[in-house]
């Protein structure tokens, strides 16, 4: 069975929460619940699944959700204070990916369990089987390097092989990043969508305003405006805004985000984004 998910988006913990324990417990039951429906053949009976291929299909983690990248360095730069601020991110991401990702380590190394068959081809409870796991990640936007220059470091913190793709049997997995607009590999400035990530949406989710917020509030905004579609305005608008919040209450929040902006809006401009 394979079993394709992907943008998980871990950062390196400064600006957004990992997965929960809670919610990766639930995509394991779900994996579960998965792999025994998958298990039902064509005449009516049941048979476990052989195996489980996990494809984590790119933005497993994410370079550009970090507070690291306001105190002067930039992704897209060489200079001093931005490689150690890539060192910081990269380090801080893998870090919490190998916590996030335990549950789903932990499968490669015992299996998954499953009922077993009786002899009536019906699921056996009682009498549970363990069949192989095989994980593996797959390079996004978000993670870029994952496949190529950071795969060794990646390797060694996550314990898992990368790749740009996954081909076989007639079928390819990729992330597909490579038709977003917002992130074509031709532009001779910084890409867009990593411009608006940093200096829009990371600049906006540092501010003052946000982090008043009671925190679930918080995460429900990082997780909208980070999940929204660059390109539409009206979308990140919305995410940006908090429904919660009393009409009154409203302003020093949508004062931060036209401040974060306008700054997007210079650093664009300064930095000639492609």
């Amino acid at each position: 069975m394979l079993v394709v998910c992907a943008n998980w988006g871990i950062g390196d913990g400064s600006l957004r929460e990992a997965p929960s324990p809670a919610r990766m417990a639930a995509f394991v039951d779900g994996l579960r619940r998965a792999a025994v429906l998958a298990g039902w053949q064509e005449r009516g009976r049941y048979e476990p699944i052989p195996a489980v291929d996990l494809l984590l299909a790119g933005d497993t983690c994410d370079w550009y959700a970090s507070r690291h990248w306001l105190e002067g360095g930039r992704p897209w730069r060489r200079d001093a204070a931005s490689r150690r601020a890539r060192e910081r991110v990269v380090t801080g991401a893998l870090l919490e990916a190998r916590r996030a990702l335990l549950p789903l380590t932990a499968l490669v190394r015992g299996g998954l369990t499953l009922p077993g068959a009786d002899r009536r081809g019906r699921p056996a409870f009682d009498a549970p089987v363990t069949v192989p796991v095989r994980l593996a990640l797959l390079e996004g936007n978000l993670d870029v390097g994952l496949a190529g220059p950071l795969r060794a470091l990646a390797a060694a913190a996550l314990e898992l092989p990368a790749a740009m793709l996954c081909e076989a049997d007639g079928l390819v997995v990729e992330h597909g990043h490579a038709g977003d607009a917002a992130w074509a590999t031709d532009a001779e400035g910084p890409l867009l969508g990593a411009s608006l990530r940093v200096d829009l949406v990371a600049r906006y989710l540092a501010s003052a305003a946000v982090e008043r917020l009671p925190p679930v509030w918080r995460r429900g905004l990082v997780e909208r405006l980070l999940g929204s579609d660059l390109l539409d305005c009206d979308a990140l608008r919305r995410g940006a805004r908090v429904p919660q919040l009393a009409a009154e209450a409203r302003g020093p929040l949508e004062e931060a985000w036209r401040r974060a902006v306008e700054g997007w809006r210079q650093a664009a401009w300064s930095q000639g984004v492609g």
